[in-house]
């Protein structure tokens, strides 16, 4: 009892921020997740090695696993015992604890992350007794839920902990409008209401969700919130222990979706659950569901999104789908389902496409009954769960009862589309009649013709010049077009058919020859930082617009960015978390400050041109999620940083003006002396900000007063590595502005872990080329470059994947016998060429499945203080060398098991970071 008492205070000297639950956990272009209803555990393991992983999935939600009753309902056992539980032992319909596990370790491995369905808030339904009218559990655990007894050993669990002092009854159909205290504290529909408010309770609960924790899963999709309090479900998900760190990295909270039904007109708000994580937006679907069905116009989606109709919240606020297992159960439901055929497959193949919220896909199984359980073996098998079976296509078997809906051809390749155009805006969007269609940014384009004659016409695609495969009919297999191929000329442009109630989708995923790598600012560029003081409300963004302005004539636009003299290329390398929503998307081919306002291919935010060059909120608060490394100047500075061709402003000045939605222009103001490690008087006087290109800039809205820094003040790190030959290995590489790597681990399913400094972790998955925040140019070979964002010792690297990338250098792994070098391979910075290393002389053999091996590399941490990368300390390195000696004798022991076994190590290729 003491340590319980103690850890709701450590929770709370944790710095929680509200936006801890909202981060998916997932790789981040795999942002979809699929629920796959009552499939068993060892099913859902399979479906993750075999199916999910290589199509861009990257969750599965699971039925809940705790223990449950058993009841026989009209000769089949129901979907719904599954949500009334016994005990939190790990043993369902789906499975034991052994098997629990090992779902959740294969799945893991592959990259596919597991969401919990758990049920917190109530037991079984009040009167239901195990031995009594053939009632049971699906464990050993016996339970009395006669009213005034109810009793459930297998927690413990006993009448004290239920809600019964409070209401000793059900909910009422009116307290739903009316009673929210009602709602909470009541019985739904009979069920024995928990106590989440009493400390007893809440141990049990953190306890389960803990060992769940223990096992690798990522997250929870908590059943019936609506009907707990907040406060209560904020204390204990504060005291569940971190997620691993062997698989999320260093101090992940879980990802917690919370069921709420808000439609309007509750008493029971979805928002009310916004700060301990998402929650299920029923009213996304109704929406799709409503163009879907022909009672809506799919050209009114064009503004789906925060603020589009009742309760579509922010982006990282909600959790999307088209039909879940209570819903696609109405009589008769208000949203498609998998029974409406291709009104489905356009609903979900739109959700996929189209940018706002964490899509759900639902994977089902065939019912013409509301109660009916998954496809089983029948009563005389105690109605065990029977398994999917395949067709030559891949879709589920209709004779083995599953239908798999996240296996059909369009839904499995949207979800590869989704894939692609991760964190990218829409644009370009054209709406007619029950037609919509919309570019995603320089990687996909979508388009829906829900009428009965075919649409087509020439659309702006914005994507690279090439041949690409309609994900609708089956994307890209091998190197041609499963069905049609799809010509995008120079200009991004292409024609395109869009047959009656169907759609195109083509994205970088389907492109035949590969993904294009996006474009990477000269190595000339400088990194610049503008920070603006300026006080603002929820739902206000701040803007500015500048440029070479004092000596040339600018021009008034629009869209004339590329030959206006008073425009500076940039490319904007701010790194934000995952909420900041707005910057991510206006940001995207931003690729000029100037004062003419939006580019014609700049990003759009739900709809909303910007008016600049946007601002991202930041303080110097190191515990905020706001927090940004060059604010040393306190809290409410809109900020950017840019990488910017000085050669293209006034002999390294330039000058700049606010703009804030909705109210407009910042004044004019008058610019005093800087102050500041460069400071000074500008060249010139203007009624603008003058910034100094290279510099830190440091301005207050409508005043004069600035600031300018030189940004090597801050801790920019650099790393020397030493090659280290180990079990066979040559590791050499690395340059200035590297990423600093502290250990490469090579596990038996050669997938290749890079810890990075400060813990924060990357995974590249050897055979897809995928990973937390890394993209590559092709096939994964030693001569691959990949990409990552820079400045990665300021910023987890977990908050910048898909977003404004640096070149990275190629690191060669190879089986050798050779000695070490006695030097480093140094590679100049912005170099795509591959290290130095020497041919092999050894057989081939692979890793056993019992061991895991670790190798470190040898790192020199340098100052940027006008050292350079050539201007080692050898003194540093001698002793980073004998670390590394040491570390190698650790590793001799796994080398000896290796050969023992006599087995084939393949050779592994893999890209390091400049």
């Amino acid at each position: 009892m003491i340590l319980w008492a103690i850890i709701p205070l450590l929770s709370q000297c944790l710095a929680y921020n509200v936006y801890w639950y909202d981060k998916t956990q997932t790789l981040a272009n795999r942002q979809a997740m699929v629920h796959l209803f009552e499939w068993k555990w060892t099913d859902v393991a399979n479906e993750c090695e075999n199916f999910l992983q290589h199509y861009g999935y990257g969750a599965v939600q699971i039925s809940p696993p705790m223990e449950h009753i058993w009841a026989n309902n009209n000769n089949d056992l129901p979907w719904w015992v599954r949500y009334q539980p016994v005990s939190y032992t790990l043993t369902s319909r789906s499975g034991d604890e052994s098997q629990f596990k090992d779902m959740v370790n294969r799945c893991n491995k592959v990259g596919v992350r597991i969401i919990v369905d758990v049920v917190l808030n109530h037991m079984v339904g009040i009167g239901q007794k195990s031995g009594t009218g053939g009632i049971s559990s699906s464990g050993s655990s016996s339970f009395d839920g006669t009213h005034g007894v109810e009793t459930f050993p297998g927690v413990p669990y006993s009448k004290t902990d239920f809600n019964d002092f409070r209401c000793d009854g059900d909910i009422q159909g009116s307290d739903y409008q009316n009673s929210a205290e009602h709602v909470k504290n009541c019985r739904l529909v009979g069920l024995l209401d928990l106590n989440q408010g009493s400390t007893y309770v809440q141990q049990q609960i953190v306890a389960y969700l803990n060992k769940l924790v223990d096992y690798g899963v990522a997250g929870f999709r908590c059943d019936a919130s609506k009907h707990m309090w907040p406060e209560d479900m904020e204390t204990f998900l504060n005291s569940v222990k971190n997620l691993r760190e062997d698989i999320f990295g260093s101090n992940q909270r879980p990802f917690v979706v919370h069921e709420v039904i808000d439609r309007g007109g509750e008493a029971v708000k979805c928002g009310d659950y916004v700060t301990i994580g998402r929650y299920t937006n029923f009213n996304f679907g109704a929406a799709v569901s409503s163009a879907a069905k022909g009672q809506n116009d799919w050209k009114n989606l064009a503004n789906l999104g925060p603020g589009y109709g009742y309760g579509n919240n922010e982006d990282h606020d909600v959790l999307n789908f088209i039909d879940n297992h209570d819903n696609q159960r109405d009589d008769p439901p208000y949203v498609v389902t998998y029974k409406d055929g291709y009104r489905y497959q356009l609903a979900v193949g739109f959700m996929l496409a189209w940018p706002y919220g964490y899509p759900r896909v639902m994977s089902s199984f065939y019912f013409t009954q509301h109660d009916h359980g998954p496809p089983n073996s029948g009563a005389s098998n105690r109605f065990a769960t029977t398994s999917p079976t395949f067709n030559s296509d891949d879709t589920c078997a209709q004779s083995s009862g599953w239908v798999c809906e996240h296996r059909w051809v369009s839904t499995r390749e949207m979800v590869k589309f989704r894939s692609a155009v991760q964190g990218t805006a829409a644009v370009e969007v054209v709406t007619e009649n029950q037609r919509i269609a919309f570019a995603r940014e320089m990687t996909g384009f979508f388009a829906l013709n829900a009428q009965s004659s075919p649409w087509g016409k020439y659309f702006l695609t914005t994507l690279p010049a090439g041949n690409y495969c309609n994900h609708f009919n089956g994307g890209l297999s091998g190197t041609s077009c499963a069905g049609e191929a799809i010509s995008v000329g120079a200009d991004g442009s292409a024609y395109i058919k869009v047959n009656p109630n169907s759609f195109v989708g083509i994205s970088m995923n389907s492109r035949i020859g590969g993904v294009v790598p996006p474009p990477v600012p000269p190595k000339s560029y400088s990194t610049t930082v503008i920070l603006l003081k300026k006080d603002t409300q929820p739902g206000q963004n701040v803007f500015i617009r500048g440029g070479a302005s004092h000596s040339n004539k600018c021009l008034s636009g629009p869209f004339q960015q590329a030959s206006d003299p008073c425009s500076i290329p940039m490319f904007h390398t701010t790194t934000v978390p995952f909420v900041y929503d707005e910057y991510l998307t206006w940001s995207q081919q931003d690729n000029y400050l100037d004062f003419e306002g939006a580019e014609f291919t700049q990003g759009t935010h739900d709809g909303q041109s910007a008016y600049g060059t946007p601002l991202a909120y930041s303080t110097n608060d190191k515990d905020a999620v706001e927090y940004q490394p060059y604010n040393k100047y306190g809290p409410g500075y809109w900020m950017v940083q840019l990488k910017m061709d000085c050669t293209k402003s006034e002999n390294g000045w330039f000058e700049l003006k606010g703009y804030e939605t909705p109210s407009g222009w910042e004044g004019d103001v008058s610019q005093k002396t800087c102050t500041g490690a460069v400071g000074g008087q500008a060249p010139f006087s203007s009624i603008n900000h003058i910034a100094k290109c290279g510099a830190v800039n440091v301005f207050t809205w409508g005043s004069g007063d600035c600031i300018i820094d030189n940004k090597t003040n801050l801790k920019e790190m650099h790393a020397v590595c030493i090659p280290v030959v180990a079990l066979g290995l040559v590791f050499s590489a690395v340059a200035e502005d590297s990423i600093v790597i502290t250990t490469v681990e090579i596990t038996k399913e050669n997938q290749l872990s890079l810890r990075c400094a400060k813990d924060y972790v990357l995974k590249v998955n050897e055979k897809n080329t995928t990973s937390t925040c890394l993209t590559s140019t092709g096939n994964n070979t030693v001569n691959n470059v990949y990409y990552i964002m820079e400045d990665p010792d300021l910023i987890p690297v977990s908050e910048k994947c898909h977003h404004h990338l640096l070149p990275l250098v190629v690191l060669n792994v190879t089986t050798t016998t050779a000695k070490p070098p006695k030097k480093s391979t140094v590679i100049p910075t912005g170099s795509t060429h591959p290290t130095t290393t020497r041919k092999s002389t050894t057989t081939p053999r692979p890793l056993p499945a019992d061991v895991l091996f670790t190798v470190t590399y040898v790192l020199q941490r340098i100052e940027n203080q006008n050292t350079t990368i050539q201007k080692n300390n050898t003194a540093a390195v001698v002793v980073a060398v004998l670390e590394g000696l040491i570390l190698l004798g650790i590793l001799l022991f796994a080398a000896y098991k290796v050969l023992v076994k006599r087995k084939k190590i393949s050779d592994i290729g893999m890209d390091t970071f400049n």
